[in-house]
């Protein structure tokens, strides 16, 4: 099997790094709003169809795409923390387009925030005891009043 070669995800690009090359590729960043900001920068719809942790996980940026400023030093060998991607030939993604994104990255902040389970007890509404995977989440529903 050939090595696995890193590809940028900008729209068009061909740049391209294969294991040994010294070439630099950046993964993208952790899931977020600079997540989102890269995605939507590098006009790739494609990039929609992954989830915030694929992207982070398996794409990267050629460092075509950055200002000098955006690298730790000269040699451009390190992105800042901060790094955000500008140089490209075509627009960014819409803000329609982008909405797709955004049902991915609000799925990733729902799964980030503690669960809380309800039971019957009206004294104690509330436990802070998250569920096992592998059970049920159920929530009570009062029912309508028979007036």
């Amino acid at each position: 099997m050939a090595p696995k070669k890193k590809r940028c995800s900008a729209l068009r690009c061909r740049s391209f790094k294969v294991p040994g090359d010294d070439r630099l590729m950046c993964p993208f960043p952790q899931p977020g709003s600079r997540q989102r900001m890269w995605v939507c920068l590098s006009g790739n719809e494609d990039l929609l169809k992954l989830t915030p942790m694929q992207n982070h996980r398996n794409r990267y940026m050629c460092p075509n795409h950055f200002t000098p400023d955006q690298f730790t030093n000269k040699f451009r060998i390190k992105l800042r923390l901060d790094a955000v991607p500008s140089v490209f030939e075509q627009p960014p993604l819409s803000d329609e387009i982008m909405q797709r994104y955004d049902q991915h990255f609000m799925t990733i902040e729902i799964i980030q925030i503690q669960i809380f389970i309800f039971n019957s007890d009206p004294e104690n509404r509330c436990s802070q005891t998250p569920p096992h995977e592998n059970d049920l989440l159920i929530l009570p529903i009062d029912a309508p009043d028979d007036n």
